[in-house]
């Protein structure tokens, strides 16, 4: 193989790439693990950018850093700064202040390529309010263009220093290292080793593992590994048919069986990482070539750049303007537009200016003139929006006059948030002393009934209790990054505590992000295809808990509709063509599933209160109170809504603790 030759197998492993981070963006549930797609244009990057490095170092023995960067501003500048010019159009239009001043940060540090480390100090990548990100993507550009800016310079270096054989072995050394760093900072160690560590360290340090360059320095140093490998060649004939199928299934297992529960990148990235490793290293075969090789694998491969660049944003906005899920049409319809846009940029954008990139001095010099203005252009608009609130000019005398009062959307979830009379959040008890104690248990989701119950019942004291693992098993923890058993093994002292009591226990959670559940007993999970699936083992379980505390013990509290399920009351409220559109919004997952949930408890003789039953009618669910927003988040009940719900089901609630309904 020559340093230069073209690899239309590795535009077809791009197709691959970029298809699972669009499915999994567009929250299709095969897709699940969709977005290692971003792991396999890493090892890419690394095999490509390697390759042309050494490709040039032996044609001519020297190397033109000049040259290097000139190419790679053509070839990612014009398409990223046209996305980004695009993007902030369409974001003074849509976005809140609090939105538009997010979006601001993240475009000044997308502009400078340090993307990564914004998002990093804001927030992990799978957490509540990622969705509204529109530059969210745009990280992992960063960690690449870092990489880009360094690694030339290190493999550069120790070539012309040690020659091929050394620089291999040092290499090595750079990619065992950065994975070693991934081992060491692995949620599971951090467990074992700093028992007593918080959860906002423990997320910082989960998100720094995501986003930050050093811990993703081996995905790529797995690509160059095999630009050294690539000759050393398995003498059986079919090897190569065997490895490019082994590849692939390794990529397909983690798109399909992965989730944002796992640790990742850590040791799970090996596995699509050496998978795409092994599909590059095949290079090509006869017969599972054609799978890469075909004109449409091809074809998306080319456009991947500009494709992975606008989708993100389309259904950011999409999502933003409808405050609802996207429907199965709406999904089909935003892939086939960002297929066509990204078509038409990689046409009219990237093609001309790539082959630009031979041209005089006068005109590259003039190119990177007029990109480095765009670029200023945008920087300042992004600081100027960033540091003014998000441009609250944009919005009406009403909707000034609300933001002025609630401000930023965080301090207004702190503030207002329903729970947020209950501090800290383990073992907090309100109305100390007040009388007869209830115990309200579970997540978040459970302490946002808090100053709705003593509004409602002041005479009594209520003790909220929280567990990693909740409170609807008797011995099970949902799947993900705390089933380890000494969470479990937290959770059943909890339950034998609550039995030592004869206290009423409500019970409530976040149902619907907690769908799969391991039980370290068997060592087995529990996972459901359907609603009613899940709804027959919750009540199972929870009959477990009810039989446990005794009959008659315990009252359950329902999913909330979550402000049409996704967006927050303070984003609609701002928008500057939201009019009164925030008012309402439709009945979400939450509806469904408290219908099933509250019957098949019923049926158990378990009580249950539904929030949509009280929010919701047949023209939708509420949002507003007046001019107050029942949530304080995207999921979790104001103050004022945390009131309206015990309110309007304060006749169960008092049936339940033995109470008066009052008036």
């Amino acid at each position: 193989m020559t340093l230069r030759e073209y690899r239309p197998d590795i535009d077809g492993l791009r197709s691959v790439a970029v298809l699972a981070v669009l499915l999994f963006h567009l929250d299709v549930d095969a897709f699940s693990g969709g977005y290692v797609g971003v792991d396999v244009f890493f090892v890419i990057s690394g095999f490509l950018i390697t390759r042309l490095i050494l490709a040039e170092l032996v044609e001519t023995g020297s190397f033109s850093f000049p040259h290097f960067y000139l190419r790679r501003l053509r070839r990612l500048g014009p398409a990223l700064l046209l996305t980004l010019l695009a993007t902030t159009i369409a974001a003074v239009l849509l976005f809140a202040p609090a939105d538009l001043q997010r979006y601001g940060g993240g475009m000044l540090h997308a502009v400078l390529s340090l993307s990564n480390i914004y998002f990093w100090s804001q927030a992990g990548y799978f957490e509540a309010g990622t969705e509204f990100n529109a530059l969210l993507h745009t990280w992992s550009l960063s960690v690449e263009e870092q990489f880009y800016l360094l690694w030339p310079i290190a493999l550069v270096a120790l070539f012309t220093a040690w020659g091929g054989k050394r620089a291999f072995r040092v290499l090595l050394v750079i990619v065992g290292t950065s994975f070693l760093l991934n081992l060491a900072f692995d949620g599971h160690v951090l467990d074992f080793t700093f028992p007593q560590m918080s959860n906002d360290t423990r997320e910082n340090l989960d998100a720094a593992l995501f986003f930050l360059t050093p811990f993703r320095v081996f995905e790529l140093g797995i690509g160059a590994i095999v630009v050294f490998i690539i000759d050393r060649r398995i003498a059986w004939r079919h090897a190569d048919e065997l490895l490019l199928a082994l590849g692939i299934l390794m990529i397909a297992y983690a798109v399909v069986f992965f989730t944002d529960d796992i640790t990742f990148p850590s040791y799970n990235a090996l596995l699509p990482c050496v998978g795409a490793a092994l599909v590059i290293y095949a290079r090509n075969p006869k017969l599972l070539g054609l799978l890469l090789r075909n004109k449409l694998a091809v074809g998306i491969g080319l456009i991947s750049y500009s494709l992975y660049l606008v989708h993100w944003p389309v259904i950011v906005f999409a999502k933003y303007w409808s405050l609802s899920p996207l429907t199965a049409r709406e999904q089909i319809a935003i892939a086939l537009a960002s297929i066509a846009i990204a078509a038409a940029m990689y046409g009219l954008i990237e093609q001309p200016f790539r082959r630009g990139a031979s041209l005089a001095g006068a005109k590259n010099a003039r190119f990177v003139a007029a990109s480095g203005f765009l670029a200023l252009l945008l920087v300042v608009t992004a600081a100027n929006a960033w540091a003014n609130n998000g441009w609250l000019w944009r919005l009406d005398g009403n909707a000034q006059a609300i933001f002025a009062n609630f401000a930023d959307p965080r301090e207004f979830h702190r503030t207002y948030y329903g729970g947020a009379i209950c501090k800290p959040s383990d073992n907090c008890i309100v109305n100390r002393g007040k009388g007869p104690n209830v115990f309200f248990v579970g997540d978040s989701h459970s302490q946002q009934y808090a100053s709705g119950l003593v509004a409602a019942f002041p005479d009594f004291q209520f003790t909220h209790l929280d567990s990693r693992c909740r409170f609807n098993t008797l011995d099970m923890c949902y799947a993900g990054k705390y089933q380890d058993s000494k969470y479990v093994l937290e959770k059943i002292e909890q339950f034998r505590f609550l039995k030592q009591s004869t206290d009423k226990v409500i019970i409530g959670q976040a149902w619907f992000d907690r769908r799969s559940h391991y039980d370290p007993k068997t060592g087995t999970f529990h996972s459901f295809e359907t609603t009613e699936q899940y709804v027959h083992f919750l009540v199972r379980e929870l009959q477990r808990v009810d039989e446990y505390l005794g009959h008659g013990r315990i009252m359950v509290t329902g999913e909330v509709n979550r402000f049409g399920d996704v967006g927050d009351p303070l984003a609609c409220i701002g928008r500057p063509l939201a009019g009164d559109s925030c008012t309402l919004s439709k009945k979400s997952f939450a509806f469904e599933f408290n219908q099933l949930l509250g019957a098949a408890l019923k049926e158990a003789e378990i009580p249950f209160i539904s929030p949509t039953d009280a929010l919701c009618d047949g023209r939708g669910c509420l949002n507003m109170i007046g001019k107050r927003p029942v949530y304080s988040d995207s999921g979790h009940l104001s103050v004022w809504g945390s009131k309206f719900v015990v309110q309007r089901t304060r006749v169960q609630f008092a049936r339940f603790l033995g109470a008066s309904a009052g008036p």
